[in-house]
């Protein structure tokens, strides 16, 4: 697929980085390559010797030295330099958009949603490099976009396959990726938006300019962002738009069906996946499967090859593996459950009775929905600095106990559980008050279990 990408929208020849960390050091490392003249600043006290370093107070005089002021996802809306620069009419844009206006003519896929980004994203890298494509993956996924950009007569990649979250798509105006995919919106950092019409506004950001959209039919959001008279949500009806999802394919529909039964991904020209019996098991795990399957079959390969490609694909880790059992308790690992949708996935796929554990940073969500799934939660085991609100709106619906910290929670579940129960931690937080991530979080959470299950008996 050849790339859609607009000449018109040129690269700022000076621009000033506000925030090092990943993405901003990358946004830096990639103006220099481009010989973009670069000025930085980091609210935090980061440093970085590639650029000439402003402190924060004194960086606003000098946006009238440069063209573009370019934010890390991190840097908040209403940050008195984006503040600023918004008011003396200096372009701002998100470190996504400034690597994006310097990428070289190979096409970019783009995946966003609540849920799933970072499996279906590395999923389609793998697919895609397994049959010999030349493939840069990242975005929000871990490797920022900044890093693809290579010197100017360089071109070493075949296609970028790219995690975009909604924080990245704040600040785009010209970003066009061939192909994108919305997998799914539930509630989630809402705490930075505001609400879910901002939130929703974000996401569709990344279809405004694409080649071809990808959405699930199987889902409600975008009828009632319809009926809410919210624009920009692409209709899987036009020629631009194909679906996903295990309802049946509408005619003219590009897209795929899955079924989980059967274990296949078909589309209706008898374009056929086969799935592997060890992956997926969950329904949202075949979703994932399902969108990688049509951005694949759209950048032009054969369910043959995605069929051989996916039978040696890894599932990431921290989503809802199985990390320990013993004495009849399975122990489940999904740290990455950071929203109530994914805990509400991830306690929909097993099937017996759970001790779930969440807690964490509240990002301002409604946990009262996770009573929906009362019947299979035996106690909601509230842990961290969101314990408070995670009683307030589950208490009456569900038993709760509340704990200090996750070591904690986990003793408390132990305690409470019976044969035949599984310890989940889903804990529908972000982890910033304990962990330095969510990785760290679920690798102490398997930690705990099977030094728990190595201690039985002694």
């Amino acid at each position: 697929m050849a790339t859609t990408k607009p000449i018109a929208v040129a690269a700022p020849g000076r621009v000033l980085v506000l925030g090092l960390g990943r993405s901003g050091r990358a946004a830096v490392g990639a103006a220099l390559r481009r010989g973009i003249t670069v000025l930085a600043t980091d609210d935090s006290g980061e440093t970085c010797e590639q650029a000439e370093l402003l402190e924060p107070e004194g960086a606003v005089a000098r946006l009238g030295e440069v063209d573009a002021l370019v934010v890390s996802p991190g840097a908040p809306a209403d940050h008195p330099l984006v503040l600023a620069a918004l008011d003396r009419d200096v372009e701002v844009i998100s470190e996504l958009e400034f690597a994006w206006r310097l990428l070289g003519p190979a096409p970019l896929y783009a995946v966003t949603g609540t849920n799933g980004k970072s499996t279906t994203t590395a999923l389609l890298g793998h697919v895609l490099g397994t049959c010999g494509r030349k493939v840069f993956t990242g975005g929000n996924l871990g490797t920022p976009l900044s890093d693809a950009v290579a010197g100017k007569d360089e071109q070493p990649w075949d296609c970028y396959v790219v995690e975009v979250s909604s924080f990245q798509l704040e600040r785009v105006s010209g970003f066009a990726p061939d192909l994108a995919v919305l997998l799914n919106l539930t509630p989630d950092h809402l705490d930075r938006h505001g609400n879910m019409q901002d939130y929703l506004a974000a996401k569709l950001a990344v279809f405004a300019r694409a080649r071809h959209s990808v959405i699930g039919r199987d889902q409600d959001w975008p009828s009632r962002a319809r009926a809410d008279g919210c624009g920009g949500v692409p209709d899987p009806s036009a020629a631009d738009c194909s679906s996903f999802g295990s309802s049946p394919l509408p005619a003219g529909d590009g897209g795929v069906c899955w079924q989980a039964e059967g274990r296949t991904v078909t589309a209706a020209d008898g374009w056929t996946v086969k799935l592997p019996d060890h992956w997926p098991r969950v329904a949202h795990d075949h979703e994932n499967v399902a969108a990688a399957a049509v951005l694949a079959r759209l950048a032009g390969l054969s369910g043959e090859q995605f069929e051989r490609a996916l039978g040696s694909f890894e599932p990431l880790p921290h989503r809802l593996a199985s990390v320990a059992a013993g004495h009849g308790i399975e122990f489940w690992n999904d740290s990455k459950a950071t929203n109530t949708g994914s805990v509400l996935s991830s306690v929909r796929a097993l099937d017996r009775e759970l001790l779930l554990l969440m807690g964490g940073v509240d990002k301002g969500a409604d946990f009262s929905e996770v009573a929906s799934c009362g019947a299979r939660i035996k106690t909601v085991i509230a842990y961290g600095a969101a314990a408070g609100r995670i009683d307030d709106d589950l208490r009456g619906s569900l038993r709760v106990l509340r704990a200090a910290g996750l070591a904690e929670a986990f003793s408390v579940a132990v305690e409470e559980a019976e044969a035949g129960d599984a310890v989940l931690l889903a804990p529908g937080c972000a982890s910033f008050d304990e962990f330095a991530d969510y990785a760290e979080r679920g690798r102490r959470f398997e930690q705990l279990a099977r030094g728990w299950i190595a201690g039985i008996g002694r």
